[in-house]
C-alpha cells in the first residue's frame, strides 16, 4: 500500500529478481555494504548481470540500496532525516521537511528519458577489461544517434575523473611521453603529438597505481605541478625527465642513478603502462579520441588500471558509485571539455596552439568583416553579420549559412546604389 511510512530505502513494488539480489545485499551486511561480494553484492558474469536486472524495478531498488546503504537520507543536509513517505509518484518525501526526492537526483541519472537499464547495461561495458566506444553503444542499445551515446559516456567519465584520488607513494617512475594516436588512427597519424604526464607506482616486481595528466610542454614548471598532485611528498622518482631543483624543494627524493644516466636508463614498468594505453586508444575508439577532452579518457584508463585485479562486478559497482556522486551535467557542458583535475594530475593552461584556435575569429566571421570593409556596409547589417558568425560558431550547423548569403546580397545592393 503506497502511503507507508519507509525507514529503509528499498521500495515496496519488486520483482522476484529485485528481492533476490536485494535481500542479499541488506542482509549479508546488516544494511550497509563495507565491501560487495562478487557474485552476491554485485553481478560476477553476463548471466547474473542480466537476471540481477531484467527489469526497471530491480534496478531502481539496486540503485536505491547502493545510494542509501544505511536508510533513506534526506539530501537536506540542514535536515539529515532518515524516515521518508512513499508517494503515489514513486518519490520518496522526508518526514522531517517534507521535501520530495528520488535515488537518481542529483545524480548524473537526474532527468534522463532513458531507461536505468539501458544505463546499467553502459556501466557494464565500460567496466569491462577494454571498455567501450560510444558507436559500440549506440549499437548495442539502439540508440537513435551517436550523440547520445557519446554524451553518456561522457558524463561517466567526468564521474570518474571527479571521484577523490589518494596521492602514489613509495617508488614513482615518472615519464611524460608523446601520445601520437590522439585526434588520429592507423592510416592518419596526427598531426601535434599530445604529451601525456605519467607517474606510477612500483613495488618490485608488482605495479601498483597510476596517474595521468595532459601537459602542454615537457618543462619544468609544467611537470612539478603534474607531481605535486599526483604524488604524496617523501616518494622517491624515478624518472628520465631532466631533474630540477624544484622536485627536491618540494620534498620528493630524485633516484640519483636514473638522474646520472639521464635518458639511457628505461623505465620498463611505464612502458608497459604506455602500450596499453596506445593499444586502448587505437583498439577501441580507433583514434578518435579528441585532445580537448583527452583528460577524461585518460581518467577511465586509470580507473580501469588502477583496478585491474578487481572482478568486473565490482568494477561496475564502484562506477555506479561514482555516477551517484557527480552532479548532474547537461550535453551542453560535455562539449569542448575541461582538464581534469581530480585525476591525480594538474589543471594545466591551455597551449599556445590551443590559445590562438580560441581567440581567432571563424572563417565566416573573418569574411564579413572583409566584405563591410569593402563595401561600407551599413552598422545594422554588419551588426547582424557579427551575431550570425556567433551562432554558427556555437552550433555548428549550416542552416544559418543561406541567412549570411542573404546579408552579402544586402550588403553588396546597399553599397551598389
Amino acid at each position: 500500500m503506497v502511503g507507508q511510512w519507509q525507514k529503509t530505502h528499498g521500495s515496496t513494488r519488486r520483482g522476484a529478481s529485485t528481492r533476490k539480489l536485494s535481500s542479499s545485499l541488506s542482509l549479508a551486511h546488516n544494511g550497509a555494504v563495507d565491501e560487495p561480494v562478487d557474485g552476491i553484492d554485485v553481478p560476477g558474469t553476463q548471466l547474473e548481470f542480466e537476471g540481477n536486472f531484467e527489469s526497471e524495478a530491480a534496478c531502481r531498488s539496486y540503485l536505491e540500496r547502493v545510494r542509501w546503504p544505511d536508510g533513506f537520507v534526506c539530501p537536506d543536509h540542514d535536515c539529515g532525516g532518515q524516515r521518508a513517505w512513499l508517494t503515489a509518484r514513486g518519490l520518496y518525501r522526508c518526514a522531517a521537511c517534507g521535501r520530495q526526492t528520488s535515488a537518481t537526483a542529483g545524480t548524473i541519472f537526474a532527468g534522463t528519458r532513458k531507461p536505468l537499464r539501458a544505463w546499467f547495461e553502459v556501466l557494464w561495458r565500460i567496466a569491462d577489461e577494454d571498455g567501450v566506444s560510444a558507436e559500440a553503444v549506440r549499437t548495442a542499445l539502439g540508440l537513435g544517434s551517436y550523440q547520445t551515446a557519446w554524451v553518456w559516456l561522457h558524463k561517466l567519465r567526468r564521474a570518474i575523473a571527479g571521484s577523490a584520488h589518494e596521492r602514489l607513494t613509495g617508488t614513482v617512475e615518472l615519464a611524460v611521453m608523446s601520445l601520437v594516436n590522439v585526434e588520429g588512427s592507423t592510416r592518419r597519424k596526427a598531426t601535434h603529438p599530445t604529451l601525456v604526464a605519467i607517474a606510477l607506482e612500483v613495488n618490485n616486481p608488482k605495479i601498483g597505481r597510476v596517474r595521468l595528466s595532459r601537459v602542454p610542454n615537457s618543462g619544468p614548471l609544467a611537470v612539478e605541478r603534474f607531481v605535486s598532485q599526483a604524488v604524496s611528498p617523501g616518494a622517491k622518482i624515478r624518472t628520465t625527465v631532466k631533474p630540477r631543483s624544484g622536485l627536491a624543494a618540494l620534498g620528493y627524493h630524485v633516484d640519483p642513478v636514473t638522474a646520472r644516466a639521464d635518458r639511457d636508463v628505461g623505465l620498463r614498468y611505464v612502458d608497459v603502462v604506455v602500450g596499453r594505453l596506445e593499444d586502448w586508444t587505437l583498439g577501441t575508439h580507433h583514434g578518435a579520441v579528441r585532445r580537448q577532452q583527452l583528460d577524461f579518457y585518460l581518467a577511465e584508463f586509470a580507473f580501469r588500471f588502477n583496478e585491474r585485479a578487481s572482478p568486473r562486478g565490482l568494477r561496475f559497482y564502484r562506477l555506479l558509485e561514482a555516477a551517484l556522486a557527480a552532479d548532474p551535467r547537461s550535453a551542453r557542458s560535455l562539449v569542448g571539455g575541461t582538464v581534469a583535475t581530480a585525476v591525480g594530475a594538474t589543471r594545466v593552461s591551455p597551449s599556445r596552439r590551443d590559445r590562438a584556435a580560441r581567440s581567432s575569429p571563424s572563417r565566416s566571421a573573418r569574411n564579413y568583416q572583409l566584405v563591410d570593409r569593402l563595401c561600407e556596409v551599413p552598422p545594422g547589417i554588419a551588426l547582424f553579420r557579427q551575431r550570425l558568425a556567433v551562432k554558427t560558431a556555437r552550433t555548428g550547423s549550416r542552416k544559418w549559412r543561406g541567412y549570411g548569403q542573404v546579408t552579402l546580397r544586402l550588403g553588396s545592393r546597399h553599397s551598389a546604389s
